[in-house]
């Protein structure tokens, strides 16, 4: 096992904050989610309330109605959302809460015993998944092994554990008959009838939390009205995009289209997007126009890149599908100088949305796309980045490479990669 081996990246979240991202060997990657994928019907089966909602992807890379990669199963998803609408149409109040820093404060030795407690595993095997776990946790260099922190990547194994860790609040729910309650992963929403009922749910919740040494987030608990509740989930929106969706289905794709151009500028213009789950509708439409290969405004999308962290990568895919300008490219190297995004991840995604998108052939294009190269550093964290986006020209240059070999040797994602490019 080479569980030495990962690459942290960050994921810009708002205001310079970054989540840490491990990025594992394809070996160490594939034993963890083969091991959480063995036992994950067990655990399912030990679920103390069915208004937990989480579940695996299914490996197949799948997308959503709207064309959006799944985050588990979006069928778990809605099921959360339609439960809190549930909530809003019975309830005069609606609690809506999450955990604090939630992966960042996961012991192991309490997952430990919260998994022994639930399935029967044997010693041997649980204490390699915790080992795994440990070894992927970013730490300072030379630092020995830490037991809490949650390693955060792009596979469903450390979700569907993290899942698990808050069975004991599910069941605290369950026992206090409060029905109206639903979870998705560390977003935690109950409905109550009354503004004291609200706060007793939010201080049991909360201590309950803490004999795990988790808090709720201050900040994001929040107790609406029933017409605020409406307001914040967007459930007008929603509504309207499904019907545009089923128009979709029913192949009324010139409808759907001018429909879709109006309500993406009408929301636009009053701001739906920058309250409650206003970007949860922003994302939708985005899906919708690249499906319908809409055209939606270029200033707005690049807005969306620089305003909007969570909404990058979809900005980004629509970019990819209807083809980059030199004007947006420009955009994208001027960010990229200003330092204005910070993350590693974005530069990720940018490269990879140029090599795989639409892009003007135009002398000014290739100049650009050769001006961000010149500018890139030959570093670490870069050095993929450069691949791509030089191969999009077919103009590799080996000095790359030869630099740094020892880093793409031992690297073995990105040693096939350059092997499968002739490099």
């Amino acid at each position: 096992m080479n569980i030495a081996y990962f690459k942290p990246g960050k994921i810009r979240k708002v205001k310079g904050l970054c989540r840490q991202m491990t990025i594992p060997s394809l070996a160490d990657a594939l034993v963890l989610q083969c091991l959480a994928d063995a036992y994950w019907q067990d655990i399912k089966s030990r679920a103390p309330t069915s208004n937990a909602h989480f579940e695996p992807k299914d490996h197949t890379f799948s997308r959503d109605d709207d064309g959006n990669l799944e985050y588990g199963s979006i069928k778990s998803w809605l099921d959360f959302q339609e439960d809190i609408l549930g909530f809003a149409r019975k309830c005069k109040f609606i609690i809506i809460t999450d955990i604090t820093n939630y992966y960042d404060f996961i012991d192991f030795d309490q997952l430990r015993n919260v998994i022994v407690s639930l399935i029967r595993i044997r010693e041997p095997i649980v204490d390699f998944l915790m080992h795994i776990l440990s070894g992927m946790c970013w730490k300072p260099d030379y630092m020995p092994s830490r037991n809490i922190g949650m390693p955060q990547m792009d596979i469903d194994a450390p979700r569907l554990l993290a899942h698990s860790f808050l069975f004991e609040l599910d069941a605290l729910m369950q026992h206090e008959s409060l029905s109206n309650y639903a979870r998705f992963m560390d977003d935690i929403d109950a409905g109550a009838d009354s503004i004291a009922g609200a706060k007793r749910n939010i201080k049991k919740i909360d201590l309950t939390l803490q004999t795990r040494n988790l808090r709720l987030n201050s900040g994001k608990t929040l107790i609406l009205s029933h017409s605020e509740a409406i307001q914040h989930f967007k459930v007008v929106e929603n509504r309207m995009l499904n019907i545009i969706k089923k128009l979709v289905n029913d192949g009324d794709k010139l409808a759907t289209k001018k429909m879709t151009s109006k309500l993406y500028g009408k929301w636009l213009k009053k701001g739906n997007f920058n309250t409650g789950n206003g970007e949860k509708i922003l994302k939708r439409i985005i899906g919708l126009a690249i499906g319908l290969d809409l055209k939606l405004d270029q200033d707005s999308i690049l807005d969306i890149i620089k305003l909007r962290p969570n909404l990058r990568g979809n900005a980004l895919n629509y970019l990819s599908h209807v083809g980059f300008s030199a004007k947006a490219i420009n955009f994208m190297f001027e960010l990229l100088k200003s330092e204005y995004i910070c993350d590693d991840y974005f530069m990720i995604e940018f490269s990879k949305s140029l090599f795989h998108g639409r892009v003007s052939e135009s002398k000014i294009t290739r100049n650009l796309i050769n001006d961000i190269i010149d500018w890139l550093k030959i570093t670490t964290k870069t050095t993929t980045i450069i691949v791509f986006i030089a191969r999009l020209l077919s103009a590799i240059d080996t000095s790359i490479f030869q630099k740094r070999s020892l880093f793409w040797r031992e690297a073995e994602a990105f040693g096939r990669m350059t092997s499968f490019w002739g490099v």
